[in-house]
């Protein structure tokens, strides 16, 4: 038997910027980062920093996101 697996964030990135604005901060940097420490899903692969998505999935699919903002 095969079961079909799906990894979802409930909230978009634009969900999580435009709270951040409207409550008043200042974005300063978006960054998105292409390794893990640890492997979230057996598609992923080891890489020298941890572990990341395969070749072909690295530019598409980001591991993690970076914001810093400030309050004006």
């Amino acid at each position: 038997m095969v079961h079909a697996r799906t990894y979802e964030w409930a909230h978009p990135l634009s969900e999580i910027l435009m709270s951040l604005i409207t409550a008043g901060l200042q974005i300063l940097h978006v960054d998105e980062g292409i390794t893990l420490p640890w492997r979230f899903s057996p598609r992923m692969v080891e890489v020298p920093d941890g572990f990341a998505w395969s070749e072909a999935e690295r530019s598409l699919v980001p591991c993690t996101y970076t914001i810093i903002a400030r309050k004006p």
